[in-house]
């Protein structure tokens, strides 16, 4: 028997896997660091049983690009 979860889990794999499949060639355009931020989002944004309330969304967002200009700055 499947559990609840795992019934969850497959449509949004199934989503997702498409959306991987467009990212894959962004992905060589842009920076590592950006490209978790959209997995995160784009995960964020499907995954229906986690529920986050706008400000936690908008400091994860905030948080993201201060990290992803840190990163410019090293390199």
């Amino acid at each position: 028997k499947i559990n609840p979860i795992e019934q969850k889990i497959n449509p949004i794999e199934q989503k997702i896997n498409p959306i991987e499949q467009k990212i894959n060639p962004i992905e060589q355009k842009i920076s590592r660091t950006e490209h978790i931020t959209l997995i995160k989002i784009i995960v964020l944004n499907l995954t229906e049983t986690i529920v986050l309330i706008p400000t936690e969304i908008d400091h994860l967002i905030a948080q993201q690009t201060v990290e992803v200009e840190d990163n410019k700055k090293c390199l």
